[in-house]
C-alpha cells in the first residue's frame, strides 16, 4: 500500500502515467532513498515524502528521468539541420529553441551542435532546457560525458570539433555550451517564458508517451501555444501519431517525426 501511495505522489507531481514506470524501477529508487534517509520502511518513507518537497525531487530523479544520448534518432537532427539551413537562407538570424525534458543534457547540446553545423553562431540562438530533476540538471551543467552518451555511431569530425577528451570522458566545448540554458521545472506547469517570444524549434521526445491521458492532452495544448506559427516540433513516433490534427500537421517530407503548427484555417 505504501508503494502505491508513493507511485500516486510521483504521478501527481509529474503527470506521468502510472504504467509508464515499472514497479521494479520505483521500488529500487525507493530502497535507495530510504537508505539515504535512514528510514526502515516504505510506510515511513511515504510519510516523509509527503512532508519533504526536496526528497520528492530526489526520488523523481531516480525513478522517472529517461535515459538519453547524443544525437539520439539522428534523422531528426538531420531534419533540424536542413530546416535551419533553409531558415538561414530565407533571412532568419535568430532562433528560440526548447528542449523539454532535457534530462542530463545530451539533447540540448546535440541541438546546439546541429545549429552550429547549420551555419548559426552561438549568439544567434538560445536553447531553453527544462527538466524536473535537479540531479539530472547538475550533470547537464557539468557537460562531461562517458561513452554511454555516445552509443550510436558518431561523426568523427563533429566529435573533434565540439568535444574535448578528458581521461575516459568527453567535455562539451564552450561554443556549444554558450547558448544552452538549463532550468528546473515541469512542461505541464505551462508557464515557461510565458511572456517571451514563441519557440521556433521544440524537442519533446521523452515525455508525452509516458503521460496519463488528461496530462497528455494538456501537454499538446501547451506545446501548441509555445510553438511559433512557422516553427517545427520534434516528437517521438507514437506522439506524432496521437497528436491532435486540429493542432499539428506532420512534416512528412522530413521523415523525422517532425510536426508543424496547423494554419488557422485548418483549425476553424
Amino acid at each position: 500500500m505504501s508503494l502505491t501511495r508513493i507511485r500516486q505522489l510521483l504521478q501527481s507531481h509529474t503527470g506521468l502515467d502510472s504504467a509508464s514506470t515499472s514497479t521494479a524501477v520505483i521500488r529500487a529508487a525507493v530502497v535507495q532513498r530510504m537508505s539515504a534517509c535512514r528510514l526502515r520502511s516504505e510506510h515511513e518513507y511515504a510519510e516523509y515524502l509527503q512532508q519533504s518537497p526536496g526528497e520528492l525531487k530526489q526520488l523523481i530523479a531516480l525513478a522517472v528521468v529517461p535515459e538519453t544520448w547524443f544525437f539520439r534518432d539522428a534523422t531528426q537532427f538531420a531534419a533540424l539541420k536542413q530546416w535551419g539551413q533553409s531558415r538561414r537562407s530565407s533571412g532568419t538570424r535568430y532562433l528560440n529553441v526548447l528542449s523539454a525534458p532535457c534530462a542530463t543534457g545530451e539533447e540540448p547540446y546535440s541541438i546546439a551542435i546541429t545549429l552550429l553545423e547549420a551555419g548559426f553562431t552561438p549568439d544567434q540562438f538560445r536553447i531553453d532546457s527544462l527538466d524536473v530533476s535537479h540531479h539530472a540538471l547538475e550533470r547537464a551543467l557539468r557537460g562531461l560525458y562517458d561513452e554511454r552518451s555516445f552509443r550510436e555511431q558518431q561523426d568523427p569530425a563533429v566529435m573533434s570539433r565540439y568535444f574535448q577528451v578528458r581521461g575516459n570522458q568527453r567535455a562539451v566545448t564552450p561554443p556549444v555550451r554558450a547558448s544552452v540554458y538549463f532550468q528546473q521545472g515541469n512542461l505541464l506547469d505551462g508557464n515557461l517564458r510565458s511572456a517571451a517570444q514563441p519557440y521556433d524549434v521544440i524537442f519533446c521526445r521523452n515525455l508525452l508517451c509516458r503521460l496519463e491521458t488528461s496530462s497528455k492532452h494538456r501537454a499538446y495544448g501547451i506545446l501548441h501555444r509555445y510553438l511559433h506559427d512557422t516553427g517545427i516540433l520534434f516528437l517521438g513516433d507514437s506522439d506524432c501519431a496521437a497528436a491532435p490534427t486540429e493542432l499539428f500537421g506532420a512534416a512528412e517530407h522530413h521523415h523525422s517525426s517532425a510536426m508543424f503548427k496547423q494554419p488557422m484555417e485548418a483549425r476553424e
